[in-house]
């Protein structure tokens, strides 16, 4: 029986079901922003555990079993932990969450001070121990933040998630720089620390890949990690502020066609990377129910048969999140 780590506790891998790989459930952009933002981010802080529980019930209605929060260190709430296990308990979702760094932007001079085995020290003990004395454990390493080009506070943070998932056998999950070369860059780090492709997950595959290139997609897919799709419902203007290419809903369900009949159905996850509060369907946002309502019916009408549907909602995150 392969074993994955929620926030209640271990649980079989054939139970964790429809899976959303890529979330954040409870963020605050405040508490590293600079002082002339936090006025404006404040507004899009996940912090209150009913409002969280009424998105979660809309999900669970949708046919949503599990859902994987990667809110990393520097942009976390306070009580993150004891949040999510509340949730877990009011709603019946699965929620595994992750330990990591994020982008440096978000590091504290401490933490930027750190060694390699220091930041080691702090993921194992988070896996091994829980947070704190809340005893809550994570079940993935992520998401490690990546910049473009990669600083040195964050290739330490690799280094040492990779220390971190040789020893407990947790996968490691990556934002990486919103460029081509990232993601192959981030896994040769990994692998040159002994970490096994099938143990890395890349995410952001829209803000790092351009829609008219999918022969680019399909080569770092060749290198035989995990890779989510993880953006849908992102508005274009996202995707301005960062310099990249815009991906339609559309061109995202098209490229996870491509990619399944090419081979490579059994290493896709998918998600919407829902930051902040405003996202929220009781704020008028897509809500964690956009994946089961919107994407899975766009991936039938574009041809995706069930059985590759259910292996990227069901399959592939119980065998990407298992322990080992």
């Amino acid at each position: 029986m392969a074993i994955i780590q929620t926030v209640l506790g271990e649980i079989d891998s054939a139970d964790l079901g429809f899976t959303l790989a890529y979330e954040h459930l409870f963020s605050d952009l405040t508490t590293r922003a600079p002082e002339e933002l936090k006025a404006i981010f404040e507004s899009f802080k996940k912090d209150n555990v009913g409002e969280t529980v009424e998105e979660l019930m809309l999900y669970r209605q949708a046919n949503g079993n599990a859902v994987v929060d990667m809110t990393p260190y520097g942009v976390d709430v306070i009580d993150r932990p004891q949040k999510l296990a509340e949730a877990a308990r009011q709603t019946g979702i699965h929620i595994v969450c992750g330990s990591a760094f994020y982008t440096a932007s978000s590091w504290t001079e401490e933490e930027r001070g750190m060694s390699i085995q220091e930041i080691a020290d702090l993921y194992i003990s988070d896996i091994v121990n829980g947070f704190g004395s809340t005893g809550i454990k994570p079940g993935v390493i992520g998401e490690i933040g990546v910049s473009n080009p990669i600083e040195a506070c964050e290739e330490k943070s690799l280094k040492a998630a990779a220390q971190a998932s040789l020893v407990t056998g947790l996968t490691i999950s990556v934002h990486p720089g919103s460029i081509e070369e990232s993601p192959a860059m981030i896994v040769k780090i990994l692998t040159d620390y002994g970490v096994r492709q099938d143990k890395i997950i890349i995410g952001h595959m829209s803000t790092t890949f351009a829609p008219d290139r999918l022969a680019d997609l399909l080569a770092f897919a060749d290198m035989g990690t995990y890779f989510a799709f993880d953006q849908f419902a992102t508005p274009e203007r996202n995707y301005q502020s960062i310099g990249r290419p815009y991906w339609s809903d559309e061109e995202g369900v098209r490229a996870i066609r491509f990619l399944c009949e090419a081979g490579f159905r059994d290493k896709i996850l998918i998600s919407c990377d829902e930051i902040n509060t405003m996202l929220n369907v009781g704020k008028g946002g897509p809500g964690y129910i956009y994946i089961p309502n919107v994407i899975v019916p766009m991936m039938r009408a574009q041809g995706i048969p069930e059985t590759d549907i259910h292996a990227i909602t069901v399959e592939n995150p119980a065998k990407a999140f298992a322990i080992g």
